[in-house]
């Protein structure tokens, strides 16, 4: 989750620092996108990745920017 700086009055599609998180099991080669997506969500700043793990599941976990209107941007 982010905080987002405001977006112009109207706006219909404004996230605009967009951060996405997505998880790769790296021993089946699965990839697992926030919020249930099939891929990338443009549209939330708050997201979520949940996967079934079994023993000895080895997870790569990403954050990728894209749209990025300031020089940098916190999240947690």
């Amino acid at each position: 989750m982010w905080m987002d700086p405001p977006a112009a009055i109207g706006c219909k599609s404004c996230v605009l620092n967009d951060l996405d998180l997505y998880v790769k099991n790296i021993h089946s080669g699965d990839n697992y996108y926030a919020n249930n997506c099939n891929s990338l969500d443009a549209n939330n700043n708050v997201e979520r990745v949940r996967v079934n793990a079994d023993d000895g599941d080895l997870f790569e976990i990403s954050v990728h920017a894209s749209n990025l209107i300031t020089s940098n941007q916190m999240y947690s």
